[in-house]
């Protein structure tokens, strides 16, 4: 009987965890905490577990799930061809490199000890190895040319910020000038016109004093003339004739 665990996680659809039997087509669940499966080669494999071999390896596997795919025993493939079949499609899936230095792991302590051990088994996983790299290498640079895109877009919201702030900032200093000026010219168009005021002020002082002068003057003059004429009266009157 072959006996297959699987994760709820992967196939929603099965239900909780099952444990399916080849010779009697059953299911009897399983506790829920078991998150790995296993394949306990016992007898032939049935054409429903491939099936359901299938659909396991056309999903994202863990690391830990496709190590436990590896430890299928080299010489039950080459007795079973459907373990055979299992075994190269394990290999045409994209399993990570932990998984793949595990396998690697295995068939080097295979070579060491199965005299007829077939060389080109390392061959292909060195390709998947070639594979593997490519592929990280690859979502490197895609990582690194995401963070890089991101870091421009930072760089042109921060140039933005900048220039918002910059106009901001001229627009503020264009008003304060504006302002300062404005209050400039109020500030001496006033001083002119009490400048102004002054000079016509000083005008008007100016003709009033030298009215006031000439008048003044000519009050003296004829003060003056008055007295001279009375003095010269006076005289006249007081001369005694000589005859």
């Amino acid at each position: 009987m072959t006996v297959f665990h699987y994760n709820k996680d992967l196939f929603p659809h099965y239900g909780p965890y099952y444990q399916i039997s080849t010779t009697k087509h059953t299911k009897t669940k399983l506790c829920p905490s078991f998150h790995d499966f296993h394949l306990l080669t016992k007898c032939q494999i049935s054409p429903t577990v491939i099936k359901i071999f299938s659909l396991f390896l056309s999903h994202s596997l863990s690391s830990i799930i496709i190590i436990h795919l590896l430890k299928i025993c080299p010489l039950e493939r080459k007795k079973h061809t459907i373990l055979s079949s299992l075994y190269h499609l394990l290999l045409r899936s994209s399993p990570n490199m932990e998984a793949l230095i595990h396998h690697f792991t295995l068939l080097s302590d295979q070579a060491l000890v199965d005299k007829t051990f077939d060389p080109a088994t390392i061959e292909d996983l060195m390709r998947l190895f070639e594979v593997d790299s490519y592929k990280a290498w690859a979502a490197l640079e895609t990582e690194q040319q995401q963070e890089l895109e991101a870091a421009e877009e930072s760089i042109r919201e921060a140039e933005a910020e900048l220039d918002r702030d910059m106009e901001w900032g001229m627009e503020e200093y264009r008003r304060t000038l504006e302002e300062m000026e404005r209050m400039e010219a109020a500030e001496l168009k006033e001083l002119e016109e009490k400048a102004e005021t002054a000079r016509r002020t000083g005008n008007l002082l100016e003709k009033a004093a030298t009215i006031a002068a000439k008048r003044h003057i000519a009050a003296a003059m004829g003060s003056a003339a008055a007295s001279m004429r009375s003095a010269w009266k006076t005289a006249s009157g007081s001369k005694v004739h000589p005859s």
